[in-house]
């Protein structure tokens, strides 16, 4: 499981962004997997406040991009609605 709070390049409204590229989409399924788990075990230990993450795999054989975008909200019942994503646009 990858710790969210380790990762660099939190700005400093509480925002990550970034690509993660590889040649196989297996590994960024795992990957990707492996993010959203991290999320649900930080929101678990949280009382008034949740991180929500998306990511999005897309490309073609051999040449996979995964997009990860994780943002804090200060409020869970204010941002209720707001889910965690993963969504997979595979060229085959």
């Amino acid at each position: 499981m990858i710790n969210i709070l380790k990762l660099e390049g939190w700005n400093r409204f509480g925002r990550l962004k970034y690509i993660v590229k590889d040649s196989s989409l297996k590994c960024l399924e795992i990957m990707a997997s492996d993010l959203h788990t991290g999320v649900e075990h930080v929101n678990k230990s949280l009382k008034k406040s949740k991180y929500v993450i998306a990511t999005k795999i897309t490309g073609e054989e051999n040449n996979y991009e995964m997009l990860v975008k994780i943002k804090y909200y200060d409020s869970k019942s204010r941002y209720e609605y707001k889910k965690n994503s993963h969504r997979q646009e595979i060229n085959i």
